[in-house]
């Protein structure tokens, strides 16, 4: 069975996109992107998502806010901040309201995904950027093993020709298995 995944962004070109993206996992059925706090209280009652991924800036209220409120009525439910505000003070307040997530924007794409796949799981992941390092908040040793080195810059490595090679992001990753 497949995990749903609601995106929830003022941006519709972020939230198209990310929708994009994450469409390509065979293990992610995603709704949205939602742009208006009644339209993600209404999705979240009509697709009962696994995630809720919320951006910080929506019309009218604080995304950490309305998360602490769908918390409440839906405890069940996993809800990631998804922000280009790297403040510690709003990675706290995350955490007080309850939250199970708070990644950056810019954040890399497998950090993404493996931060879905653990939140899936139960863990919560609170983690900010420093000179383009992953740097956790709390003390992860499992995204600290997937950090990119500094002189290493975008989603690609460089192969022994020097080209650059891009990882397929449609593949799962090999450490897990998504059943």
């Amino acid at each position: 069975m497949k995990s749903r995944i609601l995106i929830a962004d003022d941006h519709q070109l972020f939230g198209n996109g990310l929708k994009e993206l994450l469409s390509k996992e065979s293990y992610l059925q995603v709704f949205g992107p939602e742009k208006t706090p009644q339209s993600i209280i209404h999705a979240v009652k009509l697709h009962h998502p696994n995630i809720l991924l919320l951006d910080v800036n929506l019309d009218g209220i604080n995304g950490i806010e309305l998360g602490e409120i769908l918390k409440k009525d839906y405890p069940e439910m996993a809800i990631i901040i998804i922000t280009m505000y790297n403040q510690a003070h709003l990675i706290e307040k995350s955490k007080n309201a309850g939250l199970d997530g708070y990644l950056l924007k810019d954040c890399e794409t497998d950090v993404l995904l493996q931060s879905i796949y653990r939140i899936l799981n139960g863990e919560k992941i609170f983690v900010s950027q420093k000179d383009h390092d992953i740097t956790p908040v709390v003390k992860d040793d499992f995204l600290l093993q997937y950090q990119l080195p500094k002189e290493r810059k975008g989603n690609h490595k460089a192969s022994d020709s020097g080209q650059k090679q891009y990882r397929d992001w449609r593949k799962p990753f090999p450490e897990f298995s998504y059943h």
